[in-house]
């Protein structure tokens, strides 16, 4: 008797599965499948920018990296003042377009802005480490957005 009340935890558990395989799993309908679709929201549109560094000019005059005391701050303003043209020709995804107007990344460097915003500040990081941005002639490619 003692021996089957030690060994019944075990024969249950051994029966016990998470899973069962004579289940078949169900196959979603298209149905489904659509409907699963639309319940995934649109990402939202790109945030404005400059096609080319000619449709940008006059560019903007940027602060001057010297306004600011913190470090960090004070490079990407410096960056900016370095590439405008390219800055221009980026989207600014804390999307400022939409609540201030600017018109590309830019435009977050005319004013004090970028200073406490650290979306700005790295995506003018980004395009300053990466040096493959030189290297690209925007005037000859076509973009579609």
């Amino acid at each position: 008797m003692r021996v089957l009340l030690i060994s019944l935890p075990f024969l249950i558990l051994a029966g016990c599965t998470t899973e069962s395989p004579t289940q078949p799993t169900p196959v979603a309908s298209n149905a489904n499948a659509s409907n699963a679709k639309k319940m995934i929201p649109d990402p939202p549109p790109t945030p404005y920018f400059h096609e080319t560094a000619a449709a940008a000019r006059p560019l903007p005059l940027t602060l001057d990296p010297k306004t600011f005391t913190d470090p960090m701050i004070r490079k990407a303003y410096q960056v900016a003042k370095e590439i405008p043209e390219i800055l221009a020709q980026q989207p600014c995804y804390c999307y400022c377009d939409r609540s201030v107007g600017h018109k590309g990344l830019l435009d977050c460097f005319r004013d004090n802005h970028s200073s406490h915003c650290g979306t700005c500040m790295k995506e003018a990081m980004l395009a300053a480490k990466r040096g493959d941005w030189k290297t690209v002639d925007l005037e000859a490619t076509t973009t579609d957005h």
